[in-house]
């Protein structure tokens, strides 16, 4: 009953962010993939900038 709250509760907090916030890539960074049990990677600096 807890996990299946919390996980409600992210998804309407990641609802909002995503209502007022936009995140981009920083354009230049080059980013090589880690691999181990997933692909994801090594750093992906993304600012939030406030939408208008």
């Amino acid at each position: 009953m807890g996990k299946d709250l919390a996980f409600a509760e992210i998804a309407a907090a990641v609802a909002v962010i995503c209502q007022r916030w936009r995140l981009r890539p920083v354009p230049g960074i080059r980013t090589c993939e880690v691999i181990r049990i997933f692909v994801y990677p090594d750093q992906l600096p993304m600012p939030a900038k406030p939408r208008i």
